[in-house]
């Protein structure tokens, strides 16, 4: 295991004595001279110092070497778990997404990918090492682990994955109501959800032009509303993209009032004595029509003169 003390011996029998050698083979093939002793240690053994081992038995008197190897393995758990992530952690809706995990280990360890749900459990995804999500939407956000596993341990390494989406879900809050008498004013509230602050701008839409209208805290206010408001188009958006939202405002024109009687009474001077119930039945109807704020003419009869 890594970390304990490797111990080799190479031992012969041969008159005189033979010299001993120890000797590595490494990655290239080449050999590595390692002591001049029969006893090889190798303290706090780490993975690298697999392979494969030398020993030589040299006699000088006869001018014979033998050899013989073995295979040394040092086994340990998973370590230096990670994982990468391309383009990057955080992703727009509808992209693509490659989550990459590597852990070392003797033997290699096996990679499998987990998701921790909002219910507290972990969903199995794959036991790639390699994990591509296309297409990408607003559900797949959230913590992916990565574990590598072999039978002297495991070990985890995790991922956010954030995902970007355009501001959803836009309804507006009109005060006192979307029906309303020129002249009022009008307050509109909305409120927008998204996982990415959203910014919201409302709109007043002509055929001509758009004007950006004032707001503050998601609030606008329209003073003294004109009969032209008529759609509000609340805009909501973020740095991944934007989402629209209509308001239609059904303003009341109102009537303006005009005033009968001088046109009346200067006819009227010319009638007879006769006509001066008319006129009372007109001052009545012109002083009625200004409270309601319309004038509808009324048929009277003609005077005889």
């Amino acid at each position: 295991m890594q970390g304990e003390t490797l111990m080799l011996t190479c031992s012969t029998t041969s008159n005189p004595p033979a010299r001993i050698v120890w000797r590595k083979e490494l990655e290239d093939s080449s050999v590595q001279h390692i002591i001049d002793n029969d006893t090889l240690i190798i303290p706090h053994a780490q993975m690298s110092d697999s392979g494969l081992f030398i020993c030589e038995t040299i006699n000088d008197a006869t001018n014979k070497t033998e050899r013989t190897t073995v295979v040394i393995s040092v086994q340990d758990g998973p370590r230096n778990t990670t994982v990468s992530v391309t383009p990057s952690a955080t992703v727009k809706e509808g992209g693509a997404v490659t989550m990459t995990c590597t852990s070392s280990g003797n033997p290699a360890p096996k990679i499998s990918w987990t998701k921790h749900l909002i219910s507290g459990v972990s969903q199995f995804l794959s036991e790639n090492a390699t994990l591509t999500i296309n297409n990408v939407k607003a559900e797949d956000l959230g913590l992916y682990q990565c574990e590598g596993v072999n039978q002297f341990g495991r070990e985890k390494k995790t991922v956010d994955l954030i995902v970007q989406v355009p501001p959803q879900n836009t309804p507006e809050l009109i005060s006192p109501s979307d029906n309303v008498d020129e002249g009022e004013n009008i307050t509109i509230m909305s409120t927008t959800s998204s996982n990415s602050p959203p910014q919201t701008v409302p709109q007043k839409i002509h055929l001509s032009n758009t004007t950006i209208l004032s707001s503050q805290n998601d609030t606008s206010t329209l003073y003294r509303v004109i009969k032209n408001y008529t759609d509000i188009y609340l805009v909501a958006y973020n740095e991944t993209g934007n989402n629209t939202d209509v308001i239609e405002i059904a303003v009341v024109e109102m009537v303006k009032e005009r005033d009968y009687v001088i046109p009346v009474i200067v006819v009227l001077s010319c009638l007879s004595p006769m006509a001066i119930p008319a006129l009372a039945i007109l001052v009545y109807m012109s002083r009625k029509a200004k409270i309601n704020g319309s004038y509808n003419p009324v048929n009277t009869p003609k005077p005889n003169v």
